[in-house]
């Protein structure tokens, strides 16, 4: 009787993963706000300061293949544990850069090892694994969990930029960001509910009761769920689309995620404004994107399992798509509040939506591993987003072809996302 008063596990396992996301997503995305304080004090280039994202999300996808695999064979609690203190070192080493081979090294290599052992593919997966009525739901907390970091970071980094510098503010995130990742991942993260004895949904139902849906599509409930070895999934064409996919449509949303503080500041100065008044106010607008990405994700991975992900995900490129086409016309800091708000609804939009669409057409045993292979190919893609966008604007002053350049990658994702199909194990023997 008291048992079925408690709260599932998976819940508990879901929350953790969520703040451990939020310490990855501070560490990574410190980079967007320390930008242009760093390019004043250094004198360094938008194109060496961009290309420190670009290395830092090579490292990340390549670590993200052996972290994929280590989480299905062992689990992600002492994975995530570990990155935590990595976290914490990058951060904090950052406060001592003189050169841009330091910044590469700390930043590059030692936070993005931490970022590859906290971010998308052990704490998604792990949820995943806990859920499959919900799955959408459970990422969709975790994702959030993501975007409030950015949230959090973006007002709180000018705050004490201001008051301590930005290399003190470094350490001090550092410290934080790393003890809470560390302490949640030990604490509460564990494998997957049947490695306490549970059931995925905390379901007690009978697992002969028959799947409903159509996987990959509608929401699925699979009762018995088919078992994909990687090398199975890397076989199928759905499998090589979503290679394709996932890292196409994020190499623009990566490039103007780094540069978008630089592009604030760009704008104010047009406008007239002196840059150390507006520091606060791109801050703030940063903050709302990602409080709007944050809503975005809660909003629409519940909706994909009840609708389906495909329909969520094309809304989401058609959103895109108009918003950068507005951004081309944007030169005032209202205009830049607009744009932030727009988007970070449409990029929340699709984020959570990955790990329950992957799952749901090759079912959970494996999808850290397969979800590793995907950072893979995103992190050498769409890492280059950081360094383009800073290229052609060095090149051209401008970020006006650069949007271009999202714009068509996004119409591409969407064809490569129409083509997506479900597969059965069956049809592959």
């Amino acid at each position: 009787m008291n048992s079925k008063k408690m709260m599932f596990y998976g819940w508990w396992v879901v929350m953790a993963c969520a703040l451990i996301a939020l310490s990855a997503a501070v560490t990574r995305y410190t980079f967007s706000i320390f930008m242009p304080y760093m390019l004043n004090d250094l004198g360094w280039t938008r194109t060496a300061i961009g290309a420190a994202l670009t290395l830092h999300m090579i490292v990340y996808a390549v670590g993200a293949i052996f972290v994929g695999r280590l989480t299905d064979k062992y689990g992600s609690r002492w994975i995530m544990a570990a990155g935590g203190i990595f976290l914490m070192l990058g951060l904090s080493l950052l406060s001592r850069i003189n050169t841009v081979w330091q910044f590469y090294l700390f930043y590059s290599v030692i936070a993005a090892v931490g970022v590859t052992a906290t971010y998308i593919v052990p704490n998604t997966a792990t949820a995943r694994q806990w859920f499959v009525k919900k799955a959408g739901l459970a990422v969709a907390i975790v994702m959030a969990g993501s975007g409030l970091g950015f949230a959090l970071i973006s007002p709180i980094s000018p705050f004490l930029i201001e008051k301590f510098g930005w290399r003190t503010s470094y350490i001090i995130i550092g410290v934080v960001v790393g003890t809470l990742a560390t302490l949640a991942a030990i604490l509460l993260v564990r494998k997957n509910p049947e490695s306490m004895g549970l059931r995925p949904d905390g379901d007690d139902r009978d697992p002969s009761q028959k799947p409903n849906g159509t996987m990959g599509y509608a929401p699925s409930i699979p009762a018995e769920e088919e078992r994909w070895t990687v090398k199975e999934a890397l076989g199928t064409r759905s499998f090589r689309l979503f290679l394709m996919v996932y890292p196409l449509g994020a190499i623009a949303l990566m490039g103007i995620i780094a540069h978008i503080g630089a592009w604030g500041f760009d704008i104010a100065k047009l406008a007239g404004m002196a840059p150390e008044k507006v520091g606060g106010f791109i801050g703030t607008a940063m903050m709302i994107m990602a409080l709007c990405a944050t809503v975005s994700r809660l909003v629409t991975g519940p909706l994909s399992d009840r609708v389906g992900r495909k329909p969520i995900i094309y809304a989401s490129y058609i959103f895109q798509i108009l918003v950068f086409i507005y951004a081309m016309q944007v030169d005032s800091l209202t205009g830049f509040v607009i744009f932030a708000v727009a988007n970070g609804l449409a990029y929340g939009a699709v984020m959570p939506l990955w790990v329950p669409f992957l799952g749901d057409i090759f079912g959970r045993f494996s999808i850290a591993t397969l979800m590793g292979i995907l950072t893979f190919s995103g992190g050498v893609i769409n890492g280059l987003g950081p360094i383009l966008f800073g290229w052609i604007f060095d090149k051209t002053g401008s970020y006006f072809w650069a949007f271009i350049f999202g714009i068509v990658t996004f119409v591409l994702s969407i064809i490569l996302v129409a083509l997506i199909k479900p597969v059965s194990k069956k049809a592959t023997i």
